[in-house]
C-alpha cells in the first residue's frame, strides 16, 4: 500500500498519482510569459499621461492627466491571449463605473450636488487634482475647515479646472476682493463670507513672504 503525501491516507497503486513536472514547467513558463506581458501592459497603458488641453477661449493651454487609450481593434488583439474578458473595457463603461468616485461624499450636498451631478468624471478628477495642488500652495499646514476645502473642490476648482494651479491661486486671490467675484469663481453665495474670512489671512501671509524685506542702511 501507498500513502498520500499530503493527507497520510493509505491508497492503492491504481488510485495513486504523481506530479507531471514536465507539464508543470510548461505551465510555469507560460504564466511567467503572461505575467511579463501583463506588466508591460500596465507600464504602457495603466498609467496617466500628461497632455496639453485647450479649453477656454483666451486662456493658455494647460497640462492635464489623462488615461491612455487604444482602439477597439488593438484592445481585442491584446486581450486575445488572456481568459479575462474585461481586461480591456470601453472608455464609456470605465467612465460610468468611475462616476461618483470623485467627490462622492458631496453628491447630495445642497450647495454642490447639482454641479457635481452635471460634471463629467474627467472634470471631477481634474477639479480634485487642482484643489489638491491649490491647497498645497495656500494652506500647506492643512488648517482650512472641511467646508472651505469642499468649496475649493466642488465649487472653485470645478469652475477653474481649465487653469494651472498657479493661475487658479491668482484667480482666487483676486476674487477675495468682493463677494461677487467669489460667486463668479464658484463659491456658493451662502459660503462667501466664511470663504473670504478663512482665505484672506492665508493670502496675506503669502504676500508678506513674497514682499522683499527692507535692509537698513549702516
Amino acid at each position: 500500500m501507498f500513502r498520500c503525501f499530503l493527507t497520510g491516507v493509505e491508497i492503492g497503486i491504481e488510485s495513486a498519482y504523481v506530479l507531471n513536472r514536465t507539464v508543470l514547467y510548461r505551465v510555469i513558463g507560460g504564466l511567467k510569459e503572461k505575467t511579463a506581458t501583463l506588466e508591460r501592459l500596465l507600464e504602457q497603458l495603466g498609467v496617466y499621461e500628461e497632455v496639453i488641453v485647450r479649453k477656454a477661449a483666451g486662456q493658455p493651454p494647460v497640462t492635464k492627466k489623462r488615461r491612455r487609450l487604444v482602439s477597439k481593434a488593438v484592445a481585442e488583439v491584446l486581450r486575445a491571449g488572456f481568459s479575462e474578458p474585461d481586461l480591456f473595457i470601453p472608455f464609456t463603461t470605465w467612465a460610468t463605473r468611475s462616476q461618483g468616485r470623485p467627490m462622492s461624499h458631496l453628491a447630495n450636498h445642497p450647495l454642490f450636488g447639482a454641479s457635481i451631478s452635471s460634471a463629467s468624471v474627467v472634470q471631477l478628477e481634474d477639479a480634485v487634482r487642482l484643489a489638491q495642488e491649490v491647497t498645497m500652495r495656500i494652506d500647506p499646514r492643512r488648517s482650512l475647515p472641511n467646508e472651505i476645502v469642499s468649496t475649493l473642490q466642488a465649487g472653485v476648482c470645478l469652475v477653474l479646472n481649465d487653469r494651472e494651479a498657479d493661475g487658479a491661486v491668482r484667480a482666487i486671490a483676486s476674487a477675495l476682493e468682493s463677494d461677487e467675484s467669489c460667486v463668479a469663481i464658484g463659491v456658493p453665495a451662502p459660503l462667501v463670507g466664511s470663504f473670504r474670512e478663512a482665505l484672506a489671512p492665508l493670502f496675506a501671509a503669502m504676500a508678506a513672504q513674497e514682499t522683499p524685506q527692507a535692509v537698513a542702511e549702516p
